[in-house]
């Protein structure tokens, strides 16, 4: 059809297409035409409807060039092109019924009839659908809708590596670590699964989400290591696979032949990509290139910066080894390198760094009608006030694990226009053009660019100009009579208009109580009530299942992971078998989850490290959970994790509970800069934590001022065992709102103990109804002085102590305050006494593994009745 070139018969081709409900284009023309704010242009009709949320860019771009007909592929209907690959371009869609958003890849119609092409296809489909791993994107159906062949897979909200640093430039030295340290997980996890090798690994096939997750995309080119009969590049001779800048040097000999270290290779060279901002070698031809990853080093990172640690240096030089037999020989060996340098989660990508799709495609206007901005006609009620989309939460930056190391805050985000009836401000609508002329049709024409006005390709393709047709005219008195009756076919059309604008409202309403849970805080909420934002999705909860043993189906998988890929907020995950994983998890998009360990299992039911990591931070990093629960493992060291658990800044609500730790080199658990909520604090509960000569502490607070939250607040540590630990509990820098009670502390060095960090200490803790018993040293240690407090000591027993508060120095501590204590005789009062009673008493129970009776005592005993009593855990 021509190109339109009147309002009317752009708005003619919208109501053909069926883009935008019949409904809704209605209520949004009539609003238009009554405030006399229809343009002439169809050009600026379209980028107000784009800016309302009405049309997609693409929509809009092909809608002005006259395409109205092919909107949907198969079960989905396409919002956005979002890019192009060696294999077809790539679409934005939703299904049409279950609105859930994904990627389509789509083959071009004159590729599906070559042989090699077509079966490549389906061979990436086969290669992505055998894979289920967080760091790699995963497929979900393979379909033909007549001569189109599509495959669809997860939609990552985000970008890759090529754009982000071709728009900022070179990243940090943690920040890059942190992605090349995912994108190594995610190769580890294809080759274990499917001996698959990717054989393109490249900074644009690896792409990050807004939260700073890792997706390796584009199996194109990728093979099954152990498929003898998979010889399709050999039968259709194509000698090199794989990118020139980033291609492993056996791989230009002999692109059949390789193996998983040429991965190592490739992802070697796009980390040289990420510190530098160019690749290994930037000049020279194609041939130049293949030949100099054989024969050149390439040009040394110090050569662009002086910045990067020689241990991370160390670390790119054996990836970028020339022998494939002096490079880490598995992508987890790369993992465990960097391992030292990912121990603290970094922020997510700024917004500036994030494709820019149009409000229609973001899925936060839905399918709700949106009326111009400043059009009020009643009786239709105005829309509820909100932003196009949420303002993105405040992180605080994240501390290196080396001094020298910290890394760079990124730019913060730039704000985001709010769009309301009742704005003062409106954002302008973009212009929307077209080339003069018209192009072939979408589907067939396949070309190297992408629709992202912010996308950078590996090789760089000017975009066509586009301008709009010359042909543009005024609004005639033919088209304002045909938008005066648009709509208006029978009286039966406007009932049903009616009631579908107040079904409308209706959404509108639900939808923003619903956003205001989702993104506000409230005064008060239970411990474990509802979370914001929970439920929403998911109203019913899913129990899914985790068996390593089981055939997975339905709600059965085989590894938490697996599950966490599935489940949605407030979900339960119920472990049947041992685990032995290590993953990275963005916790914010299953808040509310449970974790727990089969209580009806026949053996304890363990977690553990994979066996190919010799060591390890911590087996399960929780950083900015919220609301999840972790309970009834055995989290087992094996002397090669540091911590059981790691956490670092706001975790509101999180809980373990019911869990043992043994064998974890520093502590059970490591809390850094971590802080709950006034009535959601972050709670420990019936730990049993046992010590096995390496360890540091129990469980250890730390905090630094230059970071936020700056201290650890609203904690709360109850009913825990500490067996054989030199500080039950290490506090090392400043705390507030700290509660530490019915805690058994025993046979350990101190109970309590207080360091510094980096500045002055403030010390708010709370120690109630605790017994701290046989302890070489101090049941409250200060080794460094507290600046403030105040830290309570109330309705303790002491046994067998050797001191029961202490400072560095004997120096009496200020801000100490103690009531209702009682004490053995063989315990001393220590430089700082506290008020006590001394009362003789023997535990009936010593053995820690009676939890119910360890060094507890019955309600007539002397602890429960002498005066200021009851002392010590009940």
């Amino acid at each position: 059809m021509p190109v339109p070139t009147s309002v009317s018969e752009f708005l003619d081709l919208t109501q053909r297409s069926g883009v935008v409900d019949e409904g809704r284009l209605t209520n949004y023309i009539q609003q238009l035409r009554a405030a006399n704010a229809i343009p002439i242009e169809p050009n600026k009709l379209a980028g107000l409807m784009v800016r309302d949320g009405l049309l997609t860019y693409f929509q809009a771009e092909q809608l002005l060039m006259g395409k109205w007909k092919r909107f949907t592929i198969g079960r989905y209907k396409v919002l956005e092109k979002i890019g192009s690959g060696g294999m077809g371009q790539v679409f934005l869609c939703e299904h049409v019924m279950m609105r859930r958003r994904v990627a389509v890849k789509v083959l071009p119609t004159a590729k599906a009839e070559e042989e090699s092409s077509l079966e490549r296809f389906k061979r990436e489909a086969r290669a992505v659908a055998s894979l289920d791993h967080l760091n790699i994107v995963r497929a979900y159906d393979l379909d033909q809708d007549g001569n189109l062949h599509f495959l669809v897979m997860e939609f990552v909200d985000g970008s890759n590596l090529q754009e982000i640093v071709k728009k900022t430039g070179p990243m940090s030295p943690i920040r890059a670590c942190h992605y090349i340290y995912q994108s190594a997980l995610g190769l580890q996890h294809a080759f274990d699964r499917a001996g698959l090798i990717h054989r393109d690994i490249k900074p644009g096939n690896i792409l990050v989400d807004r939260t700073g997750v890792v997706k390796i995309l584009d199996m194109g080119l990728a093979r099954f290591f152990h498929d003898e009969d998979d010889l399709l590049t050999k039968k259709f001779d194509e000698n090199v696979l794989g990118t020139a800048d980033y291609l492993a040097p056996e791989q230009a000999l002999d692109s059949h032949s390789v193996d998983i270290r040429a991965d190592i290779y490739s992802l070697g060279a796009t980390f040289y990509f990420m510190l530098t901002g160019n690749p290994p070698f930037v000049e020279g031809t194609v041939t130049q290139k293949l030949i100099w990853h054989q024969q050149k080093e390439p040009k040394p990172v110090t050569d662009y910066r002086n910045d990067v640690p020689a241990e991370i240096l160390a670390i790119l030089n054996k990836m970028l080894a020339k022998n494939p037999d002096e490079r880490y020989q598995v992508p987890v060996e790369v993992a465990e390198a960097l391992a030292p340098f990912v121990q603290m989660p970094i922020e997510p990508p700024p917004e500036s760094e994030m494709p820019k799709l149009s409000p229609a495609a973001t899925g936060i206007l839905g399918g709700m009608p949106t009326p111009a901005p400043r059009v009020t006609v009643p009786p239709t009620p105005a829309p509820v006030q909100r932003p196009l989309t949420p303002a993105p939460v405040p992180r605080p930056p994240t501390p290196a694990p080396m001094p020298a190391m910290d890394p760079v805050r990124p730019p913060s985000p730039e704000p985001r226009t709010v769009i309301s009836a009742n704005a003062s401000a409106i954002a302008p609508a973009p212009v929307v053009t077209v080339p003069q002329e018209e192009p072939v049709q979408v589907w067939s024409q396949i070309t190297s660019d992408t629709a992202r006005p912010n996308a950078v390709s590996d090789t760089a393709v000017n975009r066509p100009v586009y301008k709009p047709p010359s042909t543009m005219t005024k609004l005639t008195a033919a088209d304002r009579a045909k938008i005066e009756s648009f709509g208006k076919a029978s009286k039966k059309r406007w009932f049903v208009i009616v009631g579908g604008i107040l079904v409308a409202v209706v959404a509108v309403i639900a939808v923003s109580l619903t956003l205001s849970g989702a993104f506000g805080k409230k005064e008060k909420e239970p411990n474990r009530g509802p979370l914001p934002g929970a439920g929403t999705e998911n109203a019913v909860p899913t129990t899914w299942t985790v068996d390593a043993a089981a055939t997975p189906q339905g709600n059965t998988v085989q590894r938490v992971y697996q599950a966490l890929a599935k489940a949605k907020s407030g979900d339960r995950i119920l472990v049947k078998s041992d685990v032995r994983e290590l993953f990275t998890m963005d916790w914010k998009r299953v808040r509310g989850i449970s974790i727990e360990a089969d209580s009806q299992a026949t053996q304890p039911i363990t977690w553990r490290l994979p066996a190919e990591f010799k060591s390890q931070k911590s087996m399960l990093d929780l950083s900015e959970a919220d609301g999840v629960q972790i309970k009834g493992f055995i989290f087992d060291g094996e002397n090669r994790a540091d911590h059981g658990i790691y956490m670092a800044f706001a975790c509101p609500g999180v809980i373990v509970e019911d869990v043992q730790f043994i064998n974890c080199n520093k502590s059970a658990i490591m809390l850094s800069n971590v802080a709950g909520e006034p009535s959601r604090p972050m709670a420990l509960k019936r730990l049993h934590v046992r010590g096995n000569g390496k360890t540091e502490a129990g469980i250890t607070l730390f905090s630094r001022p230059k970071f936020t939250p700056e201290l650890t607040q609203f904690v709360q540590i109850e009913d825990c065992i500490f067996e054989g630990t030199p500080a039950a509990v290490l506090v090392q820098g400043s705390a507030d709102d700290v509660k530490i009670r019915d805690c058994r502390i025993f046979r350990g060095a101190n109970g309590i103990l207080v360091k510094a960090s980096d500045g002055p200490v403030k010390a708010g803790l709370t120690l109630k109804s605790n017994t701290f018993h046989s302890l070489t040293g101090h049941a409250v240690y200060f080794d460094a002085m507290p600046a403030s407090g105040p830290v309570n000591i109330e309705q303790n027993y002491f046994a067998n102590c050797k001191s029961l508060v202490g400072a560095k120095d004997n120096r009496p501590v200020s801000h100490v305050t103690a009531k209702a204590n009682a004490r053995n005789a063989a315990s001393a009062e220590g430089t700082t006494p506290i008020q006590t009673q001394v009362i003789e008493f023997k535990f009936p129970v010593l053995d820690p593994s009676n939890r119910r009776e360890f060094l507890r005592y019955p309600k007539d005993a002397p602890l429960a009745t002498a005066t200021g009593g009851p002392f010590g855990s009940q």
